[in-house]
């Protein structure tokens, strides 16, 4: 049951909980599009009675997968008026349809596929920011690494400048050229697990990196939350979501491989 597991070498508790649930991009697409068709598109939010209706609707199951994300869709309600913004939470939700062997350059063109409601295979810098910010939110409540949103405008800004030097007239940011960039920054790597910031050296002396010069922090589980939507984060989120994605039997492989992820100690902070 659940997502097929496969080796997580990032240790990424993200990954770790999508290999407990059936929810897949299936089941992602079809919330969208359910949610799309009952939901004001002058108001672009969603309530959680139409999140309820709609998991209903494409038959994902109440445990673990339905509770889950009613659990993130509580982070993301802030105010507290039950509604969050509908596609940044929708955005949000695909890692947890990914399965957990998969390339970061995959999931990435999954996301601006879901994303790009016109079909149109083009993003504006706005649409990066807020897919970039959308994914940190997610990935960081349930316990992971993070950047600091200052870090994401400038990782946007970086993206949308170098695609403009190579295509000076085109009118929007191409999601293939997009998904290229993002899917090689180093910050968004570390973050993952897959890589460390770099350091460059000028004329003999130590140069830190945009990230450390930014105060870039690996995980540092409360100033993310604050920061980015003004709810503090810890990891008893990720334990708490966890726990209820536990209660759902597994085979035994993908028990074994998962606890071992979970248990995998975080890396110290450079």
């Amino acid at each position: 049951m659940g997502n097929a597991a496969g080796k997580n070498d990032s240790g990424m508790k993200t990954t770790a909980l999508a290999s407990y649930m059936t929810f897949d991009r299936r089941h992602c697409i079809q919330l969208r599009n359910s949610a799309l068709e009952l939901t004001d598109p002058n108001t672009p939010y969603l309530s959680v009675k139409v999140l309820m209706h709609c998991l209903e609707l494409v038959g994902v199951e109440a445990k673990p997968d339905a509770e889950i994300i009613l659990d993130l869709y509580t982070m993301w309600d802030i105010k507290g008026d039950g509604r969050v913004p509908l596609m940044p939470f929708f955005v949000g939700l695909c890692p947890l349809s990914c399965q957990p062997n998969e390339t970061f350059r995959s999931v990435l063109r999954f996301v601006f596929s879901l994303a790009d409601l016109r079909g149109r295979g083009e993003i504006d810098s706005e649409e990066l920011f807020v897919i970039l910010k959308s994914l940190n939110c997610t990935i960081s409540y349930l316990g992971d690494g993070f950047l600091r949103s200052q870090i994401i405008y400038k990782i946007a800004q970086d993206a949308v400048e170098s695609i403009e030097c190579t295509r000076p007239h085109s009118s929007g940011l191409r999601n293939q050229d997009v998904v290229n960039i993002i899917a090689a920054e180093p910050l968004i790597l570390n973050v993952i697990g897959q890589r460390k910031p770099r350091r460059t050296r000028s004329s003999g002396a130590s140069t830190v990196s945009f990230a450390e010069k930014a105060e870039y922090t690996e995980y540092d589980d409360n100033s993310c939350w604050t920061e980015t939507t003004g709810v503090t984060s810890t990891s008893d989120n990720y334990k708490r979501v966890r726990a209820k994605a536990s209660q759902k039997p597994m085979n035994d492989s993908t028990t074994s491989d998962k606890e071992e992820t979970s248990q995998r100690e975080r890396p110290s902070q450079r």
